[in-house]
């Protein structure tokens, strides 16, 4: 993949969750894969229009609505309903969808960098590597349909 074909991906990926309040609801499935080879997976759904977002891994549940808040369910089922007191923290998985709370644009608490980006129609396959240990990546695939 050449660096305008990544570049065209993000642009892509920019202009369909640069607005929440009129984008279509997003989903995504995320695969983590550490320096020791252990994969972990989340899957994520965002809802622009409504505000609120639920993210699924290992388990356990984390969702935030404006009416709820911030929600938590563990895999026990045990639920902690921590509200809106923080309302703006969001899980690393879900800031995927808003680009620029995203920590790749060079910040001081920036901790990853994209290593490309490939569109497929309406799909955008996201790879990330961790600055502090480079063995450690991410990747994400979007999908807006």
């Amino acid at each position: 993949m050449d660096a305008r074909e990544d570049f065209n991906a993000l642009l892509f990926l920019l202009s369909v969750t640069r607005n929440e309040a009129i984008r279509p609801p997003l989903a995504a499935d995320v695969e983590v894969i550490d320096h020791e080879r252990k994969r972990s997976e989340a899957s994520v759904r965002v809802n622009g229009q409504a505000g609120s977002w639920r993210l699924e891994e290992d388990g356990c549940t984390t969702s935030y609505s404006p009416d709820k808040g911030l929600v938590s369910r563990d895999a026990d089922g045990t639920v902690e309903s921590i509200g809106h007191d923080r309302s703006d923290w969001m899980p690393q998985a879900v800031q995927l969808f808003y680009p620029l709370r995203m920590g790749i644009w060079g910040g001081l608490s920036d901790d990853l960098r994209i290593t490309g980006a490939v569109r497929q129609d309406d799909d955008v396959l996201l790879s990330l590597v961790y600055l502090e240990d480079a063995g450690y990546r991410a990747s994400a695939l979007f999908s807006s349909t």
